[in-house]
């Protein structure tokens, strides 16, 4: 793999379909098989990778890349299946050329129709533009095939499966006090899993970076919630951007995580109530799992270590303290999950 993926279509596609398989550990763990395919001018190519052993701490992601000279016919214009075959979402479909996502389970009932609906949305966000743009001009070099293996830490798919848990056990603590809407609590939830979407195209070797960021990687860094809120603006722009439920719920978490209520966040530097209820509610998630879960550059703290912190943090005006109260009251079911992940 290249550092910089948007450089070579391939490498974009696998780092894509790698956020696509973390992600679907929230949403569908049962999902093993994503396959990429597009079409131009008569040619394929296709892209598949393969989950493998997902209960461990790594999995391996088998990737065959095949370009087919051959006349290959364009997706099909629509997009779904019965609930007990592979699901597909068509990307494009225009004339001769297009590209789709097919998804397989290890489950036969697994594609629900509340799941499709979710699991169209997570692909539409994620394979973006730049891909749209790439593929066709790859599949100009002639036919060919390679196999690879890729093996990848669960870190960032169980990671964005933690911070969705605490969301959610912080924003069903809040729906009485504060009359939030059960479908409210449910587009938190599911918008959470992709709080750092805009970190998709960022090099591995910055975000596993052992040591201290240089200023130039921390701009990089510093930069991904924009990036992120673009990719949003994309999808809800395009066609049925109009039906994603709590389009500015998904808009604050993505871009606005990083804010703190003093005002020394980033992108915007934005303080207290001008930062959305959602982006309080994920980042307090966020920090806590931070802080309880090893990462390259330090071991992880226990539950009490983390909230002594975190309510320091709070006391100087830097995350939201209700948000806090209602995550730390759930203590018994904090210490088993920080248990549970960290064996």
């Amino acid at each position: 793999m290249v550092d910089d993926p948007t450089r070579d279509v391939v490498a974009a596609v696998v780092r894509r379909l790698g956020f696509l398989h973390d992600r679907l550990l929230v949403i569908a763990p049962d999902i093993d098989g994503i396959t990429w395919t597009a079409t131009s001018r008569g040619r394929r190519l296709e892209i598949a990778t393969v989950r493998s052993s997902p209960e461990e701490r790594r999995y391996v992601l088998d990737i065959d890349v095949d370009i087919d000279g051959s006349d290959a016919p364009a997706p099909v214009a629509d997009a779904g299946t019965a609930a007990g075959g592979p699901f597909s979402v068509v990307m494009a479909a225009q004339g001769s050329s297009g590209h789709v996502v097919t998804f397989t389970s290890r489950r036969a009932d697994a594609f629900t129709p509340v799941l499709q609906g979710e699991i169209a949305f997570m692909t539409r966000l994620v394979m973006t533009a730049d891909v749209e743009a790439s593929w066709p001009d790859l599949l100009g070099t002639g036919p060919g095939s390679r196999h690879e293996r890729v093996t990848r830490e669960l870190q960032d798919g169980t990671h964005s499966a933690r911070v969705t848990q605490y969301s959610r056990m912080i924003a069903v603590a809040l729906v009485g006090p504060l009359e939030l809407a059960p479908e409210y609590v449910d587009a938190v939830c599911l918008y959470a899993s992709l709080h750092d979407i805009g970190e998709i195209d960022v090099s591995d070797r910055i975000l596993n970076k052992p040591g201290r960021l240089d200023p130039e990687q921390w701009d990089v860094i510093r930069d991904h919630p924009l990036r992120g809120r673009t990719m949003v603006d994309d999808l809800l722009a395009g066609p049925g951007g109009e039906d994603v439920a709590y389009p500015e719920v998904l808009r604050s978490i993505v871009e606005l995580h990083h804010e703190a209520l003093d005002g020394h966040g980033y992108p915007h530097g934005l303080r207290a109530e001008s930062i959305p209820l959602e982006a309080r509610i994920v980042t307090v998630a966020d920090v806590f799992d931070a802080l309880t879960h090893s990462r390259p550059y330090k071991p992880g703290w226990t539950v009490a270590q983390a909230l002594e912190e975190m309510d320091r943090m709070a006391a100087v005006g830097t995350i939201d303290g209700r948000c806090l109260t209602a995550l730390a009251t759930q203590l018994d079911a904090l210490e088993s999950l920080v248990a549970r992940d960290s064996s």
